[in-house]
């Protein structure tokens, strides 16, 4: 295979948030740690549906970076010998998606997909305030900061490497 030009902290950084702030928010959120639960209380200031909706947002855009780096990855060598004419079909296919979804543009690709998730999270929630009467700000602003947050906190983390492959390329030019 290809290196895919994902650094491996990415991968770890976004596997540990994924996997790990979705398991703590199902775990919070069916009540099966009472010790995770007074944290999480303590931490939402008394709502610990706050912490989860958090948590949760973090770790849906964190899984869809995965997805997205898994799938680069996987896809950069043709598997097996095609005829011709379908190769070619599928060269200049995969040209085209993974310019698109080049590792340079994941950070926009989660600001993408997180966007996405806040317009879920945004029409859930006004569906909530019809059946119930009143629009949960705090949740859905907790939606918005923590996939917000994990963008923000994925762009910091693989900025520098962007910016000294950007150097290396320069100085190889000069």
């Amino acid at each position: 295979m290809g290196r895919s030009g994902f650094p491996t902290k990415l991968f770890v950084f976004a596997g540990i948030v994924g996997i790990g702030a979705g398991a703590l928010a199902l775990v919070s959120r069916f009540r099966m740690n009472a010790q995770l639960n007074d944290v999480f209380k303590l931490f939402g200031l008394g709502q610990q549906s706050l912490v989860e909706h958090w948590l949760g947002a973090m770790s849906a855009v964190a899984l869809f970076v995965i997805f997205v780096a898994v799938v680069s990855k996987l896809s950069k060598k043709v598997p097996f010998k095609k005829t011709w004419l379908r190769q070619q079909w599928f060269i200049k296919l995969r040209k085209r998606i993974l310019t698109i979804v080049r590792s340079v543009y994941i950070a926009q690709w989660a600001v993408a997909f997180a966007m996405i998730y806040i317009g879920g999270s945004l029409s859930w929630e006004l569906q909530q305030m019809g059946q119930r009467g009143g629009f949960q700000a705090d949740q859905f602003s907790m939606d918005v900061i923590g996939s917000l947050g994990f963008c923000s906190l994925l762009w910091l983390l693989i900025n520098s490497e962007y910016r000294q492959a950007r150097l290396k390329r320069r100085s190889y030019l000069s």
